[in-house]
């Protein structure tokens, strides 16, 4: 009875819970909150998700809940099939790297609803690195209907954007776009800064490009009046190439009114330009602008005074004042040259001659030693004796070895003849004397004989 009371409690302790409890597999949530999110892909919707078939379960969808950077990594995964929506709210959301990263991504993407947002961005997204990203796509895609945004960019508070805005006009080349560049160019000039002004240099290649030659002295003033870094090398590239485009006498008026202006290249066109033109009613304003130029211009101010008073008149017939004339010039030249060097070039110009000079005076002091040796050698030969002199001196000599030989012979014979002397010659008149010790005997003996057969003969008294 009581076995059957316990397996009743035991029963009522097994039986399923209230459906309001808790789920098996709920867990509590952790304290410190996840920073890295899984990376979730999205299946296109054509194609079925992997593992369908073996039981998997679907992976979920990035949704507004998740972090911007897997919301970026699954548009990227995605590709041209990302949606525009959600890149267009990742370029304009919070974080600059990824709104950057989104808009290039639209972009650089082959589906035209991407780049359909990009004027969005361009207008709406407060990150300068995304509306940069955004105005380069449209200066590259170039089309004439992006104008009034280009225009609306030049506004924008970011440099850069205001400089591929800017290029992006000069490409259009729409007439409706000068005045904008205008009010750019006169704002970015009173604005300053340190850094180089290259919307401004960007908005005067744009306004040549368009062939607004009627405004450059706008242009020119702008400039003048404010304090645009490095935008003298632009302005003198839209006044060499639209002012010879103008009339000579509206030329003329425009260069004589940028006589005067703090752009050392401008006002070196001007000048140069002057000269060509040989226009008589720029004189005055160049003699007055003599006085107040610097060191580096001065000359060509000078010769472009004297070229506009001598045109007209006939050459001079005097030679000295010809060359009066142009050694002046020569001068000049050379003057403006030499001041348009870097100190370095000017120590080095400097130098070869100085070099030359030297190389000349040690080639004159060997030139002036080898004279001098050659003067001594000369000398000498002067007090040495002549080639017939000692051709007679060799005669001589040659006649001298012939007597001493001879005499040697003499000397040689002299001792041969003592020493026959000392066999059998006596010195007695230089004859001979022989021993006849024993020729009597033999005389008488022959004597007789020779008597008797051959009787008295005259020569026998000789030997007698």
């Amino acid at each position: 009875m009581l076995m059957g009371l316990f397996e009743l409690c035991l029963i009522s302790l097994l039986s399923p819970q209230e459906p309001n409890a808790a789920k098996p597999h709920a867990t509590a949530a952790p304290a410190t909150p996840v920073t890295v999110a899984a990376p979730v892909t999205v299946a296109a919707p054509s194609q079925e998700p992997r593992g369908a078939k073996l039981g998997a379960t679907k992976q979920p969808e990035a949704t507004t809940q998740d972090p911007p950077a897997a919301r970026l990594l699954a548009a990227e995964s995605a590709k041209d099939a990302a949606d525009p929506a959600e890149l267009l709210a990742l370029a304009l959301g919070e974080h600059a790297a990824i709104a950057a990263r989104a808009t290039w991504l639209l972009g650089h993407s082959n589906n035209k609803e991407h780049k359909a947002r990009l004027p969005t961005i361009l207008k709406s997204s407060p990150h300068a690195e995304a509306r940069l990203q955004a105005m380069q796509t449209i200066r590259v895609l170039a089309d004439v209907t992006d104008t009034p945004l280009a225009i609306q960019a030049l506004d924008d508070a970011d440099r850069r954007v205001r400089t591929v805005a800017a290029q992006l006009l000069g490409r259009l080349r729409r007439p409706g776009s000068v005045e904008p560049l205008l009010g750019l160019i006169h704002k970015s000039a009173n604005a300053g800064g340190d850094e180089p002004a290259t919307d401004v240099q960007a908005a005067l290649l744009a306004l040549t490009d368009i062939g607004a030659k009627e405004h450059l002295l706008r242009m020119a003033t702008a400039i003048d009046d404010g304090i645009a870094k490095d935008t003298g090398e632009a302005l003198a590239y839209a006044f060499q190439t639209l002012s010879p485009t103008l009339d000579p006498t509206e030329e003329t008026t425009v260069l004589v009114a940028v006589l005067g202006h703090q752009q050392p290249l401008v006002r070196r066109y001007a000048i140069t330009r002057l000269t060509e033109l040989d226009n008589k009613t720029a004189l005055s304003a160049l003699e007055g602008r003599l006085a107040n130029e610097g060191d580096a211009l001065r000359p060509l101010v000078e010769v472009a005074i004297s070229q506009l008073r001598n045109a007209g008149k006939a050459p001079s017939q005097d030679e000295v004042e010809r060359a009066k004339a142009n050694a002046k010039v020569l001068w000049a030249r050379i003057k403006t040259w030499w001041n348009g060097l870097e100190p370095m070039q000017q120590g080095i110009v400097g130098g070869v001659p100085a070099l030359l000079l030297i190389a000349l005076i040690l080639l004159r002091r060997a030139a002036r030693r080898r004279a001098h040796a050659q003067d001594a050698q000369d000398a000498a030969a002067w007090v040495q004796p002549s080639d017939e002199y000692l051709d007679q001196q060799d005669e001589d000599y040659d006649e001298e070895s012939e007597d001493e030989d001879y005499e040697d012979e003499d000397a040689e014979f002299d001792d041969e003849f003592e020493e026959e002397e000392e066999e059998g010659f006596d010195e007695h008149d230089g004859q001979p004397v022989y021993d006849t010790s024993g020729w009597d005997e033999a005389e008488d003996m022959d004597g007789d004989e020779t008597a008797d057969a051959h009787g008295d003969c005259p020569q026998d008294e000789h030997f007698r």
